[in-house]
């Protein structure tokens, strides 16, 4: 009878301890989770996996045709590391594979997705945290390559920094370019001829030349009246220059206009004027004159010297040329013009020195060197 009773008080511990139905088996557990099949419950005990020194990777005689997906404890950390390691080959191509092994250098693969095959998001908010980085002592840190597309890309959607290159040592370079390049900056879109330069706070822009953007020159030869006009000894007398070779923005009032045989700035800039005179002394006596020319400026009302010469010469010397060539700093609305003065009697300016080549002549250009 006592036996009887104890064969009944075994299978049903038996039964309260080990859980089976339908192919799922319960350890502690009368129902096991339907896709386990085998489930294991405690609260204060864990499960022991059989404890192995794999000889290597590809060890395949430690375990004799290890399935696939085979799971085993490691003690061998020379493998890398001890821990859970699973045969991620073939039973008889093993290649035991760390569950948490970091990626084993060198590694290449490949796939073909529509969407990003790798990214990483550091969400830490200081600017010193890196998602990615790439460094090598005396090769490339990271390098991208393409066919059609683009080989490495850096973008930035507020105020931060797309890409990002720097030398410290100030010996390296701190990005260097082997091949086209093409910049397209949006503050303004760039146009043909255009150069890069920047503002005063370095950030880059597209620009045009100064040929391109200014288009401001202008020039005029020859005395009006052919050269025979007296000069006063006593005021200065604005010259009238005869003709008009080009005036390039038609910023430039010919003798006809007013006020006459003046340029007036478009703009504020750089300018660069050059003006040049003939003059001959009618009496060719032993006395002096003063042939003196000034570049002037009228702002407003006022009217200021930029320049002047002035030189004293024998009148039987059988003549004088001035001339004054400088840059001035112009605001737009400036006029500038050329005024004369003889200090002395019967001298007049001609349109050229006969004993001279014909381009050797009075005359009066300028134009917009720098905005």
């Amino acid at each position: 009878m006592k036996k009887v009773v104890l064969l009944i008080i075994s299978l049903c511990w038996h039964h309260i301890i080990w859980g089976q139905t339908f192919g799922n088996v319960g350890i502690n557990t009368f129902h096991p989770d339907p896709s386990a099949a085998l489930e294991v419950r405690a609260t204060n005990k864990g499960v022991l996996f059989p404890k192995v020194y794999l000889q290597s990777a590809t060890d395949n005689a430690t375990i004799p045709l290890p399935a696939k997906g085979l799971i085993l404890f490691n003690t061998n950390s020379a493998l890398g590391k001890a821990g859970f390691y699973y045969n991620n080959g073939t039973p008889v191509l093993p290649y035991w594979t760390n569950v948490e092994a970091k990626l084993k250098l060198p590694y290449m693969d490949k796939a073909a997705n529509a969407s990003t095959l790798f990214a990483v998001n550091n969400l830490a908010t200081t600017a010193s945290v890196r998602a990615v980085q790439g460094s090598s002592d005396l090769g490339i840190g990271i390098m991208g390559r393409t066919i059609t597309g683009t080989g490495i890309a850096g973008h930035s959607s507020g105020t931060g920094t797309g890409v990002l290159a720097v030398n410290n040592s100030g010996q390296g370079l701190a990005m260097e370019v082997n091949g086209k390049i093409h910049l397209s900056i949006n503050t303004k879109a760039p146009a043909a001829g255009d150069v890069l330069t920047s503002d005063a706070l370095g950030y880059a822009t597209w620009q045009p030349p100064i040929e391109k953007s200014s288009g401001v020159a202008f020039s005029a030869v020859g005395i009006l009246g052919n050269g025979n006009e007296n000069m006063s000894q006593n005021s200065y007398v604005k010259l009238a220059f005869a003709n008009e070779v080009y005036d390039v923005g038609s910023n430039y009032n010919n003798a006809a206009q007013s006020p006459h045989s003046s340029f007036i700035a478009p703009k504020n800039g750089i300018y660069h004027f050059k003006v040049a005179v003939q003059w001959k002394d009618q009496t060719q006596d032993a006395n002096l004159y003063g042939p003196t020319i000034r570049l002037q400026q009228t702002r407003g009302n006022t009217t200021t010297i930029l320049a002047e010469n002035r030189a004293w010469v024998f009148k039987w010397g059988g003549g004088y040329r001035s001339c004054i060539e400088m840059d001035c700093q112009l605001e737009q609305g400036d006029i500038i013009n050329t005024v004369a003065r003889a200090y002395g009697s019967q001298i007049v300016l001609l349109r050229k020195q006969a004993f001279f080549p014909d381009n050797i002549q009075s005359s009066f250009s300028g134009n917009l060197v720098l905005e």
